[in-house]
């Protein structure tokens, strides 16, 4: 229990000094301010915080430095994945791949995208079957 308050302790001491160098203007467009807010955003993400991870995430993606964005992009999908939003999370994997085609996550997130098709395909077969079946019990004989 010790090391997990002097966890939590110490996670929240560097977010505080990250979100300090991406709060100051004069820092927002440099390499190290989109270093702070990647530690950020992993930080929310290895916490199951995933919608904060994409709050962040977002940041990233509208700084003038591109150095992390095919990096936020899949992990962004991630977060919608793990949140069961199985649309942005496919859009999000199709735009990596679509833009960023030599992403080492690129084959990763190929193998999703089929994967939430998948999904989103056997949701709709047992959604159809459900109403089937509460169409069939509302028949009178």
């Amino acid at each position: 229990i010790k090391d997990k308050s002097h966890c939590k302790s110490a996670n929240k001491s560097a977010y505080n000094n990250f979100k300090r160098i991406i709060d100051y203007e004069i820092f927002r467009n440099i390499p190290q301010a989109e270093d702070a807010i990647f530690y950020i955003w992993k930080s929310f993400f290895n916490m199951n915080k995933y919608d904060y991870a994409i709050k962040y995430f977002d940041k990233c993606l509208a700084n003038s430095i591109n150095t992390k964005d095919s990096e936020a992009l899949y992990w962004k999908a991630q977060c919608y994945h793990e949140l069961k939003d199985y649309e942005k999370a496919k859009a999000l994997f199709v735009q990596l791949v679509d833009y960023y085609p030599n992403s080492p996550n690129r084959e990763s997130a190929e193998k999703f995208i089929k994967y939430i098709e998948q999904i989103i395909v056997d949701d709709a077969l047992r959604q159809i079957k459900e109403e089937d079946k509460e169409e069939s019990e509302l028949r009178i004989p």
